[in-house]
């Protein structure tokens, strides 16, 4: 079946989810457009594509190398501010993090919530990590990750 599924907004398949005559049917309509990336994989997938060394990125993104490595091999799994913590350490842009967010479960920036605003502005200034947690640190509002012990 072609994936068409993809072209449609959440509010059609939410209808014909309350239309379905079973989970099932609708699952086998659905079929390979349902978000099914796995976390660690795509990760390290895009850190590959990049080039970048990863004992660096979690330098950079502040968490602990072991940690960085578990999120990776998938025996951990990351909050979303480990995740906007290692994009901005990546320099991905606003668009790159929020495909990444939405097609792994995670809420997508939002430019409306305070906390997200400043994220997105450190994502379009190419900030840091570091930088954008100095932001969010004189704007009262929690950082990303804490600093490592």
């Amino acid at each position: 079946m072609p994936r068409d599924n993809l072209d449609k907004k959440t509010d059609e398949l939410e209808k014909e989810l309350r239309e379905a005559t079973s989970f099932e049917s609708f699952a086998a309509e659905m079929n390979e457009d349902f978000l099914a990336g796995e976390v660690g994989r795509d990760l390290a997938a895009l850190i590959k594509n990049r080039k970048i060394k990863k004992s660096v990125l979690f330098r950079d993104a502040n968490i602990h190398e072991n940690y960085g490595y578990q999120l990776l091999n998938g025996t951990r799994y990351p909050s979303r501010e480990v995740l906007l913590s290692i994009f901005l350490s990546m320099h991905l842009s606003y668009e790159e993090t929020n495909q990444f967010l939405k097609s792994h479960g995670f809420t997508p920036l939002y430019v409306r919530r305070k906390f997200d605003a400043a994220v997105i502005y450190s994502l379009m200034q190419g900030w840091s990590a570091v930088k954008c947690n100095e932001l969010l640190f004189e704007e009262g509002l929690p950082l990303l990750t804490k600093e490592k012990p």
